[in-house]
Formats: structure tokens, sequence, C-alpha cells
């Protein structure tokens, strides 16, 4: 069995620490002002509830395609390209 001697375990300990603290790290941080992290950088228009038909069509124009209604009452789906309605 080897032992080591209060004076190795000591140096050991010494390297392994200054190894800790001189060594490179490896991490990246980056910064984002708090300004621009809060504030929303793209807004768009959506739909709210009790839109009639015409006024999404006023708002968004005409839907990429119309799946037919469906169920009772009878809903329909209007389909953009950024989203369904």
């Amino acid at each position: 069995m080897l032992t080591l001697s209060k004076q190795h375990k000591l140096t050991a300990i010494l390297m392994q620490s200054l190894l800790l603290v001189f060594y490179p790290s490896q991490a990246e941080v980056i910064s984002i002002p708090l300004a621009t992290a809060l504030s929303p950088s793209i807004q768009i228009t959506v739909t709210y509830q009790g839109m009639t038909e015409a006024q999404v069509l006023d708002t968004f124009g005409p839907a990429n395609s119309m799946k037919p209604p469906v169920g009772q009452p009878a809903i329909s789906q209007w389909l953009f390209t950024e989203f369904t309605v």
C-alpha cells in the first residue's frame, strides 16, 4: 500500500488549487441590455375573439386556404402564413 507523507499531500492539494485558480475558463459571458431584453423585437397584429369575417378580411386579407365548417355550431378554419383563425 502506498502512503503519502503530509508534505506530499499538501503539495498535491496546493497544485490542484493552483490549477483550479489559474486554469482558463471555458465559459462565455453574454450581456444583453435590459431595455433590449424587455422590449419586443417583432410586433404582429393578431385576431381577437368576436372579430367578424369582414374585419378579419380587412385586417389580414384573404387566407392562404380555408377548411370547411365542422360541428355544431359550425366552425371553419382560415389558414394564414403565420397563424390560423
